[in-house]
């Protein structure tokens, strides 16, 4: 999950992602990582290289239903 986060006076881009097979709200904050990035064209690029490296990395958490 991308959002647009409000940090004070700065606003972020906030990354989020969590295990199968469950959706975003059942899944226990626990369970979830967050890591925020620049609001911006750079930011989103980062983000998304980020998303990529944690899908392998950790595909054990992915791959829960296949």
């Amino acid at each position: 999950m991308l959002k647009k986060k409000g940090v004070g006076e700065e606003t972020k881009l906030e990354t989020i992602i969590w295990p199968e097979p469950l959706g975003y709200a059942k899944t226990p904050e626990s369970k979830k990582q967050h890591k925020e990035f620049e609001f911006s064209q750079a930011g989103l690029e980062e983000a998304i290289d980020w998303m990529n490296e944690q899908y392998e990395q950790q595909k054990e958490l992915w791959n829960v239903i296949k």
